[in-house]
């Protein structure tokens, strides 16, 4: 736990799930500059002999060293062709604004739980605490989903409640709120 202007928050969870390897981008970078002979690793200097069959694929995918890319990398801050490594990370406990900071960098690809098609987690807890009128139900419910990067529930708290205050305004304002706020799949629930 992190406290910044005490409000404490959890660092994320991160596990790597796969990579490519540095080798896939070292070969891309030999390709710019016709250099595979320069390699010090032996099976990118063989790509210049003949393309690649699957032993030499997973031989360039378990390379861990290349003079090449760090002097591209970082003396002449080349980064493009690190582009064609791949890195595919699981990552809970931080926000889509965070991740969002991640992306404006290109060279990632990311997925991001929808607040489309899980908000209706959300939306099932406010229509329950809705039939009794029972904001701290809806807050009790939001606080076990785990949703949020900080772990201060008073503050969590505040927040939950004014998310179920806009919803209350959302519900007043827009006919037939039902209909297009709840998942079609739980309409037949609230009918019950």
């Amino acid at each position: 736990m992190e406290n910044v202007y005490g409000i404490e928050y959890s660092k994320p969870e991160v596990v790597l799930l796969q990579d490519t390897g540095i080798g896939v981008a070292e070969a891309a970078a030999r390709t710019c500059y016709d250099s595979f002979e320069n390699s010090e690793n032996e099976v990118i200097q063989s790509i210049e002999s003949h393309m690649p069959d699957e032993e030499m694929c997973n031989s360039i995918n378990s390379i861990e060293d290349s003079n090449l890319l760090d002097d591209l990398a970082w003396t002449y801050f080349h980064h493009s062709i690190l582009e064609h490594a791949n890195l595919s990370f699981l990552i809970r406990g931080t926000s889509r604004g965070v991740l969002q900071e991640h992306a404006r960098h290109r060279i990632q690809a990311i997925s991001v739980r929808s607040t489309r098609y899980t908000m209706s987690s959300v939306i099932n807890a406010f229509v329950a605490s809705n039939h009794g009128g029972d904001k701290e139900f809806f807050i009790s419910k939001i606080l076990s989903f785990d949703m949020f990067v900080t772990s201060n529930e008073d503050y969590n708290r505040i927040e939950i409640g004014a998310i179920y205050d806009k919803l209350q305004y959302q519900r007043a304002v827009v006919d037939d709120f039902h209909s297009i706020a709840v998942a079609k799949s739980s309409i037949g629930f609230i009918k019950e």
